[in-house]
């Protein structure tokens, strides 16, 4: 009884012995696979990095846009350095003219550029209040250290309406209407008054003046 059992214990003794060296060569080939990657998945991981890090390295070089004019469309990068529309209002202090004057303002110490200057009668109706337009295009409008000049042409339609009242006479009997303004374009402050005066030359030599007071808008 005794060698009967010892025999079946060697038996499944060799039995388990013939398994394991069976099974031992195919775990080995997995362990093997599983430590051998795909050179597809590996090309793929690394294009991945690689992209990551110069995503980061661009982040941290370039400036931040829209600080700069370089970044700007170029009509917008050249109003970076381009003046800027201005306006001057100014009303006769017995109240029956009113004066528009549009300028491109200068740049760094650059006094502004007069584009136009408008005269109004503010005690008519707004559609008939239009006197004369002394428009820079037409030669009609100049300006020299804080004195604008527009020049009365009769033959212009912009200032050609003789019958127009302006600073106590008509325009068709005006050469000139000056505007000498107590302002210095350079160091403005924007709606702080100041004083001024308009200055109409008639044709016969005699000069009439009205006193303004004007702001910059």
């Amino acid at each position: 009884m005794n060698i009967m059992t010892r025999l079946i214990g060697f038996g499944a003794l060799a039995l388990s012995i013939s398994v394991l060296l069976t099974s031992t060569p195919a775990m080995a080939q997995t362990a093997v696979d599983s430590e051998q990657t795909d050179p597809a998945s590996t090309q793929a991981a690394t294009q991945g990095a690689d992209l990551a890090t110069e995503q980061a390295t661009e982040q941290a070089t370039e400036p931040a846009l829209g600080h700069t004019a370089s970044h700007l469309p170029s009509h917008l990068a050249a109003k970076t350095t381009a003046g800027d529309p201005l306006m001057i209002l100014c009303d006769s202090l017995d109240g029956d003219t009113h004066f528009q004057v549009d300028l491109e303002e200068g740049v760094a110490n650059e006094a502004p550029t007069a584009l136009d200057m408008f005269v109004y009668d503010p005690t008519v109706s707004e559609a008939n209040s239009l006197i004369a337009h002394f428009d820079s295009e037409d030669g009609l409008l100049n300006n020299t250290n804080g004195v604008l000049v527009g020049y009365v042409d009769p033959k212009n339609p912009k200032t050609g309406r003789k019958g127009e009242r302006i600073g106590g006479t008509r325009l068709g009997a005006l050469r000139s209407v000056m505007l000498d303004l107590n302002i210095d374009l350079i160091s403005k402050r924007s709606r702080k008054a100041y004083s001024g005066q308009a200055i109409y030359l008639k044709k016969n030599g005699d000069q009439l003046v009205q006193d303004l007071t004007c702001t910059i808008e």
